[in-house]
């Protein structure tokens, strides 16, 4: 396979290529690109350099596989031209995911629709928001169990969602608070400044409301902007996602997405409700036939750090709603959000679509 990743410096694109060489996936060329700031410049991978390239026409020919993970803006301009050069695209940005011709795919949830392209070249298929891969692997068991009346999930959002420059950010306001005069780094021997003058004005981030100081000790309920009806960008992509990839158009659903100062690793806290009543045995039964997904049981739970660098995801604090006669189920679900949340759920499907390429060619 020959195959490029678009974004190969970010975080997910790094995760990509460490996954790639994990799961000794069959590719014979990468071809790497990047913002112009980085062209021309090496990375290492498979024991080999490879040149980082930039955006331009023909970049793609000759490509079997391009994993795009730069942002909706990119995609939308390149993921065609990637397709029409006769590559199979799969996009990390939120660009195609709603439209209705083209998949978006949790392989374990509804990966059949794999099945279902025509080509299986030079078509697009979308990858999931981050929250909502580990929300779909742990409601479709309960769905096909029990079918699925309500689902209320508020999510609590790693800092490595927002990239690189926001976990630096992290650290330095972290030190900032912490030692008000200027604490020295231990790696680079450089002073760390006070918190009003990492940015005078007081805002770290454009996508943050303008009261917001700092990530550094606070939880902030927004993740991007806030539409008429009150919700942010990343709780309408997980409402609106939920329903497309479950196939279930008319389910209550409803989000409040928080972004928490971690590093790494996304939880959520779902209450579901059932079409049907059932008590705990058979809850986590179910569960545990879901493929990917991991039940923790009595005091274990699984929190952020647990499931960092981890392939699956994992189901923790199951228990009834009070009053709910079993209909009703509390639970908290975590992942490794550049993983399963991102590179793997990608790979994953380019897996599959390896696969089916060879039955066909067989055959």
């Amino acid at each position: 396979m020959n195959i490029a990743i678009v974004g190969a410096t970010g975080m997910v694109g790094q995760k990509f290529l460490q996954l790639i060489e994990e799961r000794n996936f069959p590719a014979k060329e990468i071809r790497p690109f990047a913002s112009q700031k980085n062209e021309g410049k090496k990375i290492f991978f498979r024991s080999q350099e490879w040149t980082l390239q930039t955006l331009k026409e023909g970049c793609f020919n000759n490509l079997d596989i391009v994993f795009f993970s730069s942002g909706e803006e990119i995609s939308l301009k390149w993921a065609p031209k990637a397709a029409q050069a006769g590559a199979l695209v799969i996009d990390n940005s939120s660009a195609f995911r709603m439209e209705k011709h083209i998949p978006l795919v949790v392989p374990e949830v509804n990966g059949e629709q794999l099945a279902k392209l025509k080509r299986g070249v030079g078509d697009i298929i979308a990858n999931p928001n981050c929250s909502t891969i580990q929300l779909v692997l742990a409601l479709n068991p309960l769905n096909s169990s029990f079918g699925l009346e309500s689902v209320h999930v508020s999510s609590y959002q790693s800092l490595s969602g927002a990239g690189q420059k926001t976990l630096t950010l992290l650290k330095q306001e972290s030190q900032a608070i912490l030692d008000p005069k200027g604490l020295i780094s231990e790696n680079s021997g450089k002073v760390i400044p006070a918190l009003d003058k990492i940015n005078p004005k007081g805002l770290i981030s454009v996508s943050l409301p303008s009261d917001v100081r700092s990530y550094a000790f606070n939880c902030i309920p927004q993740i991007g902007t806030i539409n008429e009806n009150g919700f942010s960008t990343e709780e309408t992509k997980l409402m609106r996602e939920t329903k497309k990839i479950l196939n279930l158009p008319d389910l209550k659903i409803s989000a409040t997405a928080v972004r928490v100062p971690t590093f790494n690793g996304h939880g959520e806290a779902v209450i579901v409700t059932f079409k049907k009543p059932a008590n705990k045995e058979e809850v986590i039964m179910a569960l545990e036939k879901q493929e990917n997904l991991t039940v923790l049981q009595g005091e274990h739970i699984p929190h952020q750090r647990f499931v960092d660098e981890k392939d699956d995801v994992y189901v923790g604090r199951i228990r009834t709603v009070p009053e709910s006669e079993g209909k009703s189920w509390m639970m908290w679900i975590a992942a490794d959000n550049l993983r399963k949340g991102a590179a793997l759920n990608g790979l994953q499907i380019a897996e599959i679509l390896t696969k089916l390429s060879e039955q066909k060619r067989e055959s």
